[in-house]
């Protein structure tokens, strides 16, 4: 696989990083929104997709509501919480070629495998694609029907951030991996991107089902504060994640 490509950019004021306290809604506008699926926000012990109105059920233990001083409303997550899940209302298809899954959270404690959100069949990520940490020292990594994920940017634990990734194949069966990825660290806002591929990837089925916090059966849950997460069935182009990232909470929190 060819190394990953970082760049390190130093933004702006922070007013933008922190949660702007406005109600949060679907802004179709917005640059990331073009064939997004999920856009969810933390509610009162669960997460509320702002597309259907619909809360997400909570599969094991009992997530804390938190309001973070960075983050906002939050749910804090644990080894006890598996997962916020739900079902979109698309029927069982071919998952798509590309898509972007992005976040505003915390991880308070790193393993591997755990999701921040992820996309599968029946709650798993075999069918299809979930962002978290695909090892203990990488945070930021997506991956598609279950395969290695590419690793992207690591912001460090218990730093609040914002991270979106994008991947895109080249084909259904046996094609390569583009991915593009940004963080931003929500204290400093510094902003971290990166770009890399691989190949041996096959487009996977999916049912609509989303778990947030947790990869579903096959994985570790996320021990993080999560405060909000999207997917959409686009890829999105490295400079509109950029851009996207110089105000990071505008697509869950529109002014």
């Amino acid at each position: 696989m060819p190394a990953l490509v970082r760049r390190s950019i130093v933004r702006s004021s922070r007013g933008s990083l922190v949660f702007p306290g406005t109600p949060p809604r679907f802004d179709a506008s917005h640059s990331a929104a073009n064939g997004c699926t999920l856009s969810a926000v933390a509610v009162a012990g669960t997460f509320i997709d702002l597309l259907t109105g619909k809360a997400g059920s909570v599969t094991t233990g009992s997530p804390t509501q938190q309001v973070h001083s960075v983050l906002g409303p939050c749910l804090v997550m644990s080894a006890t919480n598996v997962a916020i899940s739900g079902k979109r209302s698309y029927g069982a298809n071919a998952a798509p070629l590309g898509d972007t899954l992005a976040c505003i959270a915390m991880i308070n404690s790193t393993a591997a495998q755990q999701a921040f959100i992820a996309l599968g069949l029946n709650g798993t990520d075999s069918g299809y694609s979930w962002l978290g940490c695909p090892s203990a020292n990488a945070i930021g990594g997506i991956a598609h029907a279950g395969l290695a994920g590419a690793n992207g940017p690591d912001v460090g634990t218990s730093v609040p951030f914002f991270l979106a990734a994008s991947q895109s194949l080249s084909a259904a069966t046996s094609a390569t991996q583009t991915a593009v990825f940004v963080t931003v660290n929500l204290l400093t806002g510094k902003m971290t991107t990166a770009s890399t591929s691989q190949g041996s990837y096959n487009v996977g089925s999916r049912n609509g089902t989303y778990n947030i916090g947790s990869r579903g059966a096959a994985s570790a849950p996320a021990n993080a504060n999560i405060a909000c997460v999207m997917a959409s069935d686009t890829f999105t182009p490295l400079p509109a994640l950029t851009k996207w990232a110089a105000d990071p909470w505008s697509f869950w929190y529109p002014q």
